[in-house]
């Protein structure tokens, strides 16, 4: 009797709430929508206009990247395999998974880092197989097979290595530290003089344009100058003042070079007939960062090396032309196993060509090495 009493009272009860949400149902809708229009509108103006959704997207990527920070002092003191715990844990939680994420650099640092920790601690089967996942991550980045042939050369599977760095040679035909081992490979190992000269064909002949800078006081042009080892003449628009007496500079960023007389042709006005007759300056060139070789080339130290001497111009100029040559970077001893690859193969009149078209110098930033 008493449970059919306290079923009776609720029943009541419900009926009693059912009987006012009835009553407000109007005002309860209307209570509803203006709450959560509220907080839409709480939601974007913090989102979008305070940038609040970007500050949290920016704070979680960049728990991935001050994680990869300390494993690369980990690696540096040689902690390796608490260098790898770590990276394994950061890339199982990548975000980037694909080449087009905002993060996909950072992922290949990861990777790249990671298989030289296990390349550290000889584990060769996790090292290449994290090289081959960094390679197919992003297969059109020279930096990811160059990586992966370093792995195999370490791990002596010559033949595997041998096609990796052919693979940088292939996105990147002037990377000279690629070039440089596998001459090596090929010179110390196997004297497989042929291939040696094919290789060093390829870099000699690959298209490379190197930037060089004229300037002659604030006036500066900027000259696309190609590099293989052969004169080119530039006549460009390059305006002078008159009565003009400072230093003349060509800048080549770590390019050994040759450069030839310097021309200043003044502006041609309207009634006068009298013939143009530019300025010659011929030279001494004074060398920074750079040093002169026995045939008048400059052998470029670094990515700072200039070339300056002082000019007079009385007339002004319109106009500026300049003879310019450009080498590619070789090292000593690169050019002893190039040069007696070419005498090995009885290649005389070739190697004299090469000869007059190198120069033992240049910089990895110039046409290994670029800004991104």
């Amino acid at each position: 009797m008493r449970g059919l009493l306290g079923e009776a009272r609720r029943e009541g009860e419900l009926a009693g709430v059912r009987r006012w949400l009835h009553a407000h149902e109007r005002g309860l809708i209307v209570a509803w929508l203006v709450g959560v229009s509220a907080c839409f509108a709480l939601l974007f103006a913090w989102g979008v206009w305070q940038r609040g959704l970007e500050s949290v997207v920016s704070w979680w990527y960049a728990r991935s990247g001050t994680e990869l920070a300390r494993a690369e002092r980990l690696y540096e003191a040689g902690r390796f395999e608490d260098a790898a715990a770590l990276l394994e844990r950061i890339d199982a939680n990548h975000p980037a998974v694909i080449v087009k994420h905002r993060l996909d650099q950072e992922r290949e640092e990861v990777l790249t880092l990671l298989g030289r920790s296990y390349v550290a601690l000889d584990k060769k089967k996790r090292a290449l197989e994290t090289f081959d996942t960094l390679v197919a991550f992003d297969p059109r980045n020279w930096r990811n097979h160059y990586a992966r042939a370093e792995a195999l050369r370490a791990f002596v599977e010559s033949d595997l290595a041998e096609a990796a760095y052919r693979e940088v040679l292939r996105l990147h035909p002037t990377h000279f530290p690629t070039v440089e081992t596998l001459t090596g490979m090929l010179f110390d190992v196997a004297t497989l003089y042929a291939k040696v000269v094919e290789l060093h064909q390829q870099y000699f002949n690959a298209w490379l344009l190197g930037s060089v800078e004229l300037s002659l006081g604030a006036t500066s042009v900027g000259l696309d100058v190609p590099v293989d080892g052969l004169p080119h003449a530039f006549d460009v628009p390059f305006e002078v003042a008159a009565n003009f007496a400072g230093d003349a500079r060509v800048a080549t960023h770590g390019y050994s070079a040759r450069i030839g007389e310097l021309a200043l042709v003044p502006a041609q006005h309207v009634g006068v007939a009298a013939p143009i007759v530019p300025a010659i300056f011929a030279g001494p060139w004074t060398p920074t960062a750079a040093k002169l070789d026995d045939q008048g080339r400059f052998a470029a130290a670094s990515k700072e090396s200039s070339f300056a001497q002082h000019v007079a111009v009385p007339n002004g100029a319109a106009r500026v032309r300049i003879e310019l040559t450009l080498y590619k970077q070789m090292s000593k001893d690169l050019w002893f196993k190039v040069e007696k690859s070419y005498s090995n193969r009885l290649l005389f009149d070739q190697l004299e060509d090469v000869r007059r078209r190198t120069v033992i110098g240049g910089v990895l930033e110039a046409g290994s090495l670029f800004e991104e």
